[in-house]
């Protein structure tokens, strides 16, 4: 949450809009795309295509089992339904998936469609911002912060540009981040994993591009 508050005084100045501007054009993508690719990581990971491998510390998973095959045939399954252009290609892959899963008895059917969420009231405004304010967490706050501002970078050079959102330039961009600075500290005062703008947002903006195409 303090992150977040030296976050939105920075916003509310012309600070991050011209750290934006400062970085070249080939770093922001860059940054973009290592965003990407830890994200893909993480899903060739939940996957079990790749897992941890103590001489090479990233190996191969067992392509003989059902549940990485599952994986691989969901992401064909998307893979040729984007080529093709296809309207909602993750969503319809994503049922796909989850009917072939049911059928072959690899997933449980789901008891329910819709549900309450769970009560934020154990966690919602617990914070003590007087004893977080120590030299020790001093580290923790800067990395925090800086990790927000260049995650936001990334994206919004990816995903801003990619989709024409800027066409006032810094005058939209300021508006982007002083949200992203606001919804940062929202985020963190009702006890919720830090707020801000995400790279996945990639897909709808692509479906937009479809739509307009």
């Amino acid at each position: 949450m303090i992150s977040g508050l030296i976050f939105l005084a920075l916003s509310l100045t012309r600070f991050r809009v011209w750290i934006l501007e400062s970085v070249p054009i080939d770093i922001r993508r860059a940054i973009s795309a290592g965003i990407e690719a830890f994200i893909a990581f993480i899903g060739l990971q939940g996957m079990k295509i790749i897992v941890n491998n103590d001489a090479v510390l990233v190996g191969l998973g067992n392509l003989h089992d059902p549940h990485l095959l599952l994986g691989i045939f969901g992401f064909i399954t998307a893979a040729i339904f984007y080529s093709y252009r296809i309207k909602g290609a993750f969503i319809f892959s994503i049922l796909i998936t989850s009917v072939v899963a049911w059928i072959f008895g690899l997933e449980q059917l789901p008891t329910s469609i819709f549900s309450m969420p769970a009560s934020i009231s154990p966690i919602m405004f617990h914070f003590d911002l007087v004893d977080a304010l120590t030299l020790s967490l001093l580290p923790v706050i800067i990395t925090f912060l800086i990790t927000d501002m260049f995650d936001t970078i990334g994206t919004l050079a990816g995903i801003g540009m990619r989709a024409n959102l800027f066409k006032d330039g810094s005058k939209d961009l300021q508006k982007t981040l002083e949200a992203d600075a606001v919804a940062t500290v929202i985020g963190a005062a009702i006890g919720t994993s830090t707020t801000t703008s995400f790279i996945e947002s990639a897909a709808g903006v692509e479906e937009s591009l479809i739509k307009s195409i």
